[in-house]
Parts: C-alpha cells; structure tokens; sequence
C-alpha cells in the first residue's frame, strides 16, 4: 500500500489533551493520564463523548493493575504505577502504563506492564489484529522478528517461542509498533519484561488501509 491512499482526512492531526491524576494512599502513589479534551479544539464537537469514554477506560485499567499487585494485601509495603504517553497523533493514542509492588514476606518486588491505543474518532480502544488486513500473515511478520530479535539479543526462553496470539498485548510509537510479554512468561523471572520493537517499515504490506495505524504511517 502507497502514501497515496491515505485521505487528506485521515491525516488531520487529531490529538489528546492529557493531565496527570494521581491516586495517593497508604504506601500507594500511582500516576495516570486524564484526557481533558481534544485538539484542535474545533473537533471537540464531532467527538463528543470521547475523552469520557478513553478516561473510563483508563480508570479502569489502573485499578484492575493495582488489585493485581495487592493493593487491598495489608502486607503491601509499597506501590508506585506510572505511564508513558508513547504516541498522540494522527487520531491515535497509545499509553503504556506499569505498576511495581512490594509485598513484605515476598520472595522479592514485582513489575507489571499493560498498554492501551485507542481510536481518538470514537473512544474505542483497538486491539492487534484490528490494525492489520485479514489474512495478512501479520502474525508470522511479527513472530519472525521477534525470533530474530530473540536470538540476536541471546534472550533465555522458559519454552520455545512460536508466535503470538491476535490479543498480543502491544503498544505504539512514532516509529515502530512494541510487542511486549509479562516477565516470567516467555523468559525466566530475571529477564524482566520483555519489549520487541517492530518498524512500521517490516509491515508496509500488511497495515490495513481502515485500521488507525495508515495515518500514523503514511501521513508524515
């Protein structure tokens, strides 16, 4: 697919106006974005009801992420959750968010990374297989990277690494889309979280024409 099939539309630069929350309680200290508008302010009125359906779903996110780590556990010594606003333009944002946890008697701390990209037209959050034309082979594109990737940077496996699923948690930069795995789930405990950028430039072929990810690429 050509830079040319992009509309002059889809490449208006629609953007998120974001502010800082914070939830502070004992031990607790988590951070996260507060869509408050949308930019340029003339789209506001066709978006109506977007920031509030992005916020809800971030809401929601953060407080799943801090039962996960044990933010009800009387034992929880110390909580911090911060994020990163990884790409707001084109109609997309993409948010990459963490949440460390410390449980006393614990074998030790623990991290956790989510992501959320949404649709900034409709407030809908997009999943991985929604940026790609069906029957694509995405899936292979981005497994053989990772692979490469794997063995280029001499990464341990638990078990051998296939490919990934069409609910593969990712997220999106200017540059590259990032698929990341849980640490312990693909790579023992001490590799971390594991994070594989792959350039828009490897998936040229396969980027659906409908999907959000064709402005953040062709419209530069």
């Amino acid at each position: 697919m050509k830079k040319g099939v992009v509309s002059i539309m889809d490449c208006q630069d629609l953007r998120a106006s974001i502010v800082e929350r914070k939830i502070e309680e004992p031990n607790i200290n988590v951070a996260y974005p507060e869509v408050v508008g949308l930019l340029p302010p003339n789209k506001n009125v066709r978006y109506k009801g977007v920031p509030e359906k992005i916020n809800q779903a971030i809401q929601k996110l953060v407080r799943q992420m801090m039962l996960e780590m044990g933010a009800t556990n009387p034992d929880l010594a110390e909580m911090e959750g911060t994020y990163k606003v990884t790409l707001n333009q084109n109609g997309v944002l993409s948010i990459r968010f963490e949440n460390f946890s410390f449980i006393e008697m614990a074998a030790h701390p623990w991290t956790i990374m989510r992501a959320l990209t949404f649709n900034l037209k409709t407030g809908n959050t997009v999943d991985i297989a929604s940026l790609f034309k069906v029957g694509s082979g995405y899936r292979l594109i981005i497994s053989n990277e990772i692979k490469r990737q794997i063995k280029a940077r001499d990464i341990p496996l638990i078990a051998e690494f296939t490919r990934i699923n069409d609910d593969q948690e990712y997220y999106l930069t200017d540059k590259a889309l990032v698929v990341f795995f849980q640490r312990a789930t693909i790579a023992p405990s001490v590799a971390g979280i594991l994070e594989f950028p792959i350039p828009y430039s490897m998936l040229t072929n396969v980027i659906s024409q409908e999907g959000i990810l064709a402005p953040v690429v062709w419209c530069k």
